[in-house]
């Protein structure tokens, strides 16, 4: 029963369990009942567990709506430079304008280092380590299930690498 249980989707835990009780209680409750009556019962009870269980699935599978927010670069400034080891600072822009981290238990963040995708990560100070050179980073906001929203939140900066570039700290979202 719980690999039934579906981390990151939009249907409510609590639902995801009921309807994992219902499909292996109503079954486990057929094979048990030795009236018939029962037994017709136990079956229309997994019945209704295995129809809730797949819509559990086809709700997650659903790519979410827009995202809460769109992203912004805090840190570095787009095209500085910056040393090898520098935080990006990633905030999420509300439409009345204020400024929040861009992370939290239900959003993360996907980067993307000259076009090539490193792994997902759920904080908004982001530490990359990259080569000397010039570089494009891009942020792409992500639900729990690592899917994007729709239209995608994202946000790219060039920066360039330089071995003599002062240090870029992470900075608030304020």
């Amino acid at each position: 029963m719980i690999a039934h249980v579906l981390t990151g989707n939009p249907v409510p835990l609590a639902l995801q369990w009921l309807v994992a009780a219902l499909l292996f209680g109503g079954i486990l409750a057929a094979l048990a009942a030795r009236r018939q009556l029962l037994r017709r019962a136990a079956i229309a009870v997994a019945i209704c567990g295995l129809l809730g269980t797949v819509s559990t699935f086809v709700i997650g599978a659903l790519q979410p709506g827009p995202a809460p927010y769109s992203l912004r670069i805090v840190a570095p400034a787009a095209n500085t430079s910056v040393t090898q080891h520098v935080v990006f600072t990633v905030c999420g822009v509300r439409g009345d304008g204020t400024m929040t981290p861009a992370t939290d238990a239900q959003h993360y963040l996907v980067p993307f280092v000259d076009g090539r995708q490193v792994p997902a990560v759920d904080v908004w100070q982001v530490p990359l380590t990259l080569a000397p050179g010039p570089h494009d980073v891009r942020f792409v906001l992500v639900n729990p299930s690592s899917q994007t929203y729709n239209p995608p939140a994202s946000v790219e900066e060039h920066i360039a690498v330089r071995t003599q570039a002062p240090e870029s700290g992470p900075l608030a979202c304020a």
